[in-house]
C-alpha cells in the first residue's frame, strides 16, 4: 500500500511480469493508471495481473510485432518536474 503525498490516500499499487522478445519486463500500476515499465522486477507492489496491466502488455506485444504504431494507455510515471 502506498500514499498519495498530497491528499494522504491510500493507493495500492499492483505489478505483473512478462517475458518478451527483449527480455523480463515488470509493469506496475495503480487502479487508474499506468505507473511504470522496467527491465526487471522489484519488490515493490501486490503481485497481482490486472485488467490494466494486462492491456498494457497486449498493447506492448502488438506494438513489438508491428501491428500497433500507437499505445492508448492512461499513464502516470509520478516523480518530479525535474525527472
Amino acid at each position: 500500500m502506498c500514499y498519495n503525498l498530497l491528499t494522504m490516500e491510500a493507493i495500492s499499487v499492483y505489478k505483473w511480469t512478462y517475458q518478451t522478445e527483449l527480455g523480463t519486463i515488470t509493469i506496475g500500476a495503480n487502479d487508474m493508471y499506468i505507473t511504470y515499465l522496467k527491465n526487471f522486477d522489484d519488490c515493490f507492489g501486490i503481485f497481482q495481473e490486472t485488467d490494466l496491466i494486462k492491456n498494457a502488455f497486449l498493447q506492448l506485444s502488438d506494438y513489438l510485432t508491428g501491428s500497433l504504431r500507437e499505445f492508448d494507455l492512461l499513464l502516470d510515471p509520478g516523480g518530479t518536474k525535474f525527472q
